[in-house]
């Protein structure tokens, strides 16, 4: 699967040098501290996995990093780059994704037309059908699916989507 955008460069972080950067980072809900002192790193190509209970602040770092939440105090980076002052619409421009919980796509919509939101930060259509293609091999039964409403495929078929969705983004 292409991971690059057809008109930007990748990340120029040095090879084996952290990609995602979060230090310290703390995050407050009103006066409740949700998160404190959490700190990690990603390397290109790495998958790293946040295990914990309900409530151990595993959904709550991840919205921070991706800027739906503010930082009370902490350093985010990523490619070298700060993200603290950054808007979660220009994080999804920078190559960074959520897929939600609930996988919160938009049941009316089909497939395809799901899968376009996920491109709306750049809208180039050659990135977007090029992307959809790399989507569909990684996902066959969205291939299948495409003029179908979301809301009527299966749990699994939905999460497929969702990740479908994330991947549409892309770096701009």
């Amino acid at each position: 699967m292409k991971t690059a955008h057809p008109t930007r460069a990748l990340p120029a972080t040095a090879s084996g040098a952290p990609l995602l950067v979060v230090q310290d980072l703390a995050v407050s809900y009103g006066g409740i501290k949700a998160l404190k002192g959490v700190s990690l790193e990603v390397r290109r190509g790495e998958v790293v996995a946040m295990i914990g209970a309900n409530g151990a602040g595993k959904t709550t770092t991840l919205k921070t990093i991706v800027r739906l939440l503010p930082i009370a105090t902490g350093k985010i980076s990523y490619d070298g780059k700060d993200l603290g002052g950054v808007l979660a619409e220009d994080v999804v421009g920078r190559g960074i994704s959520l897929v939600p919980e609930g996988r919160a796509i938009f049941p009316n919509l089909t497939v395809k037309e799901n899968l376009e939101l996920g491109a709306w930060n750049h809208k180039n259509r050659n990135a977007m059908d090029e992307t959809i293609e790399d989507v569909v091999k990684l996902f066959p039964r969205l291939g299948e699916r495409m003029q179908q409403e979301g809301g009527t495929l299966s749990g699994g078929e939905q999460q497929m989507l969702a990740i479908g969705r994330a991947l549409m983004a892309r770096r701009t």
